[in-house]
């Protein structure tokens, strides 16, 4: 039985609201590769790791540089620029910005944790790392989540990001 997609009404702008969605998801993943070795490349060349740490509850946290090395010693980054790609709300295009190092590293760290922690509740705290392997050329993320409600912290959750 096929049920006809409707052209108007509440039903019709939640379609619509799905397909720019999809669209949207499927750019957003296009840009993340892109991102992660545009990112990868700048580290290299400033032969730099880095770890960005995010602690805060809901979208309201702040993602910081917490570690920056060179080999065993810390580093400074540079102000290099990156060309980050972030996908359009409506999923009809890409747009292409210039960041230094820094920023680029945490808009792809953000990146991330968003896509691994989708369903930020109001009361939950999130604390993570991000951890840039230029070497290897992959990333990791670690994900502790924990509630103000005692008892209902649940166990941690790690994850990766993996390669570009």
């Amino acid at each position: 039985m096929t049920h006809p997609i409707p052209s108007r009404g509440p039903a019709a702008a939640r379609a619509r609201v799905d397909v720019d969605d999809a669209a949207r998801e499927l750019l957003a993943a296009e840009a993340l590769l892109g991102n992660k070795a545009s990112l990868f490349t700048a580290l290299a060349a400033a032969g730099i790791t880095v770890v960005v740490a995010f602690n805060g509850r809901g979208h309201g946290g702040r993602l910081r540089i917490k570690d920056a090395r060179a080999g065993r010693r810390p580093a400074i980054l540079p102000v290099a620029p990156v060309g980050i790609a972030t996908a359009r709300w409506d999923g009809s295009e890409l747009y292409c910005r210039t960041l230094p190092l820094a920023e680029a590293a945490e808009a792809v760290a953000w990146t991330l944790l968003d896509a691994a922690h989708r369903s930020w509740a109001p009361r939950e705290g999130v604390c993570a790392e991000v951890a840039f392997d230029v070497a290897r050329r992959e990333v990791r993320l670690d994900l502790l989540i924990a509630s103000e409600r005692p008892g209902d912290a649940p166990p941690p959750r790690q994850g990766t990001g993996g390669g570009p």
